[in-house]
């Protein structure tokens, strides 16, 4: 029996001893990776797939953004400039008369109680300013001295008249004058204190919005002034059929 297994054990180790003779000789034999042999490795390049571009779909994309941001530029510069229009619109120009002169006869150099004599023949301006926000243009006026004893018609004197062109262009806070176009000459110091001096007439405004709007009506201005001795000047007459605003 202990011979048995000690032959087997042999048997084993010989057996072992073989197969590592073989696989050395054959490890002997495969000269890769020596100076005999180097080792060669072959390196494979990447496949790339090309690159599909639908240009014509790129090309119509391009062109309907482009159109899209130039319609809302567009848009946005009507919807700026009608605010602007707007804002303007709220904020037109005002004209005011703020004074009479009288050119001739000078009356400064006159006693106080008896400024005009008979046979003066009254000529003068009257003064007017644009105290709205925005440029007003000027048009045309009529005006007149008025010398009655009774009261003021209810159609006024002035109604008819022929008009004079003025076409000029008054800035916020800017102003200027023009002749009184109708004279009066005293025949008579009438001893009536109830007789009245009195200066009026009208005024038109246009207002022209900017760039290309055209221009349109405002306003016009009558006004009516009475001569006070006591004040040694014309003052405002109270009357609304005389001296007031009409808005168009």
């Amino acid at each position: 029996m202990k011979a048995r297994r000690t032959f087997h054990a042999l048997g084993s180790a010989i057996g072992f001893l073989l197969a590592l003779s073989i696989t050395g000789a054959a490890m002997a034999d495969d000269q890769r990776g020596t100076d005999n042999l180097p080792l060669v490795v072959k390196t494979i390049p990447d496949q790339k797939l090309p690159l599909i571009v639908n240009t014509s779909t790129d090309t119509v994309m391009v062109i309907v953004v482009g159109c899209v941001g130039v319609l809302q530029l567009v848009v946005f510069g009507i919807q700026s400039y009608l605010l602007w229009v707007t804002f303007l619109s709220s904020n037109l120009p005002k004209i005011i008369v703020r004074r009479i002169v009288i050119d001739a006869p000078n009356i400064d150099d006159r006693p106080v109680a008896q400024p005009f004599q008979k046979g003066d023949e009254l000529r003068g301006k009257f003064a007017f300013m644009n105290i709205g926000r925005t440029k007003g243009i000027l048009t045309s006026s009529y005006s007149m001295f008025f010398i009655t004893d009774k009261a003021l018609p209810m159609k006024p004197p002035y109604d008819g008249g022929t008009s004079v062109l003025l076409n000029t262009e008054l800035k916020p806070g800017w102003g200027g004058s023009t002749s009184i176009v109708q004279n009066v000459t005293i025949t008579d110091i009438p001893s009536d204190p109830h007789c009245k001096l009195y200066a009026m007439g009208w005024i038109d405004c246009v207002y022209k919005p900017p760039l290309i709007m055209r221009s349109r009506p405002v306003s016009r201005v009558h006004f009516c002034r009475v001569w006070s001795p006591s004040h040694y000047r014309f003052v405002p007459l109270d009357n609304p059929d005389y001296e007031s605003e009409e808005s168009a």
